[in-house]
């Protein structure tokens, strides 16, 4: 759901249950890392107003991805 169009972001807000909530810092984690990989894999950067660069726009700054 998109929730608003904020000022340097548009804020989303995912709503879900599970049957077991004893697991709910494991399951946000796993979401959270899931939804910064398909972001990472489709070349789109996730930013925060707070960061700054000087570039041209050419290359990414997402980190190379880690062999497991």
């Amino acid at each position: 759901m998109v929730k608003s169009l904020d000022d340097f972001y548009i804020n989303y807000e995912i709503n879900c249950h599970t049957k077991n909530p004893e697991k709910g810092a494991l399951i946000y984690s796993l979401l959270h890392e899931s939804i910064k990989n398909e972001l990472h894999n489709a070349g789109i950067e996730i930013l925060s107003p707070h960061y700054n660069a000087v570039r041209d726009g050419s290359v990414l700054t997402v980190p190379p991805r880690k062999c497991a």
